[in-house]
């Protein structure tokens, strides 16, 4: 596929990840302050996950040096557009202020829950094609 058709596929993926982040924040936009936070933790650990299968799906297929257009709309268009360092950075920020133990706390989860959302996806999807 060509170069433009990857970039357009790129542009709809980001789209669609970019509207079901959107569609967390509004189912969490009512609930109590700290716990909105949670909408940008989904967002990242489900993004991680699928990044963890793209990788597993490309190594098997060994599409790995030459990933096809559809792994890069699925990983830089839709876990892109529905992950978010800058929100989550902003909320670890925010909480910083009188929170120091939770923006810890919150900033780890992302990290720990992220990379083993990323490692699992990738491992069960392993074993799913083997």
């Amino acid at each position: 596929m060509s170069g433009i058709a990857t970039f357009l596929s790129v542009c709809l993926g980001a789209g669609l990840g970019a509207q079901m982040r959107y569609r967390l924040d509004l189912a969490y936009a009512k609930r109590p302050k700290s716990q909105q936070a949670f909408a940008t933790l989904i967002a990242n650990v489900t993004g991680s996950a699928l990044i963890g299968v793209m990788i597993a799906v490309l190594n098997h297929l060994d599409l790995v040096a030459q990933p096809p257009w559809w792994s890069q709309m699925l990983t830089a268009g839709i876990a892109g557009g529905l992950t978010t360092f800058s929100t989550f950075t902003s909320q670890v920020i925010a909480r910083a202020k009188t929170h120091p133990a939770s923006a810890i706390g919150l900033a780890c989860a992302h990290v720990i829950f992220g990379f083993a959302a990323a490692l699992g996806a990738w491992w069960v999807t392993l074993k799913f094609l083997s």
